[in-house]
Protein backbone atom coordinates (compact mmCIF):
# COMPACT_ATOMS: atom_id res chain seq x y z
CA UNK A 1 0.00 0.00 0.00
CA UNK A 2 1.27 3.49 -0.71
CA UNK A 3 2.20 5.84 2.11
CA UNK A 4 -0.92 7.98 1.82
CA UNK A 5 -3.33 5.04 1.66
CA UNK A 6 -1.57 3.40 4.60
CA UNK A 7 -1.93 6.61 6.60
CA UNK A 8 -5.64 6.83 5.79
CA UNK A 9 -6.11 3.18 6.76
CA UNK A 10 -4.23 3.76 10.04
CA UNK A 11 -6.40 6.78 10.84
CA UNK A 12 -9.43 4.47 10.98
CA UNK A 13 -8.01 2.99 14.17
CA UNK A 14 -6.69 6.23 15.71
CA UNK A 15 -8.34 9.31 17.09
CA UNK A 16 -8.19 12.60 15.23
CA UNK A 17 -7.17 13.36 11.67
CA UNK A 18 -3.68 12.54 10.49
CA UNK A 19 -1.86 14.35 7.72
CA UNK A 20 -2.44 11.80 4.90
CA UNK A 21 -6.18 11.78 5.58
CA UNK A 22 -6.25 15.57 5.52
CA UNK A 23 -4.28 15.65 2.26
CA UNK A 24 -6.57 13.07 0.63
CA UNK A 25 -9.63 15.06 1.70
CA UNK A 26 -8.15 18.25 0.23
CA UNK A 27 -7.35 16.52 -3.08
CA UNK A 28 -10.91 15.17 -3.21
CA UNK A 29 -12.26 18.68 -2.73
CA UNK A 30 -9.96 20.01 -5.48
CA UNK A 31 -11.43 17.40 -7.83
CA UNK A 32 -14.93 18.47 -6.81
CA UNK A 33 -14.09 22.14 -7.46
CA UNK A 34 -12.74 21.34 -10.92
CA UNK A 35 -15.79 19.22 -11.75
CA UNK A 36 -18.22 21.91 -10.63
CA UNK A 37 -16.29 24.63 -12.48
CA UNK A 38 -16.49 22.60 -15.68
CA UNK A 39 -20.20 22.03 -15.09
CA UNK A 40 -20.72 25.77 -14.66
CA UNK A 41 -18.98 26.35 -17.99
CA UNK A 42 -20.90 23.59 -19.77
CA UNK A 43 -24.31 24.54 -18.32
CA UNK A 44 -23.88 28.20 -19.14
CA UNK A 45 -23.81 29.39 -15.54
CA UNK A 46 -26.61 27.30 -14.04
CA UNK A 47 -27.43 28.91 -10.65
CA UNK A 48 -27.85 25.51 -9.00
CA UNK A 49 -24.32 24.45 -9.95
CA UNK A 50 -22.96 27.82 -8.80
CA UNK A 51 -24.73 27.32 -5.46
CA UNK A 52 -23.22 23.84 -5.16
CA UNK A 53 -19.76 25.24 -5.85
CA UNK A 54 -20.21 27.94 -3.20
CA UNK A 55 -21.49 25.40 -0.67
CA UNK A 56 -18.57 23.06 -1.35
CA UNK A 57 -16.08 25.91 -0.95
CA UNK A 58 -17.70 26.84 2.36
CA UNK A 59 -17.57 23.23 3.53
CA UNK A 60 -13.92 22.94 2.48
CA UNK A 61 -12.97 26.10 4.36
CA UNK A 62 -14.89 25.17 7.50
CA UNK A 63 -13.44 21.65 7.67
CA UNK A 64 -9.89 22.96 7.23
CA UNK A 65 -10.48 25.62 9.88
CA UNK A 66 -11.82 22.99 12.29
CA UNK A 67 -8.83 20.70 11.70
CA UNK A 68 -6.42 23.59 12.30
CA UNK A 69 -8.19 24.40 15.58
CA UNK A 70 -7.96 20.74 16.64
CA UNK A 71 -4.23 20.75 15.95
CA UNK A 72 -3.77 23.98 17.93
CA UNK A 73 -5.62 22.44 20.87
CA UNK A 74 -3.51 19.28 20.69
CA UNK A 75 -0.35 21.43 20.71
CA UNK A 76 -1.63 23.31 23.79
CA UNK A 77 -2.35 20.05 25.60
CA UNK A 78 1.17 18.77 24.92
CA UNK A 79 2.73 21.80 26.63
Amino acid sequence: MSGMLQGVWDSVFEGGVNSPTHQLMNWSFYGLFITLAVLIFISGGNPHVIALLLLSIGLFLSINWFISELRKEDARKEK
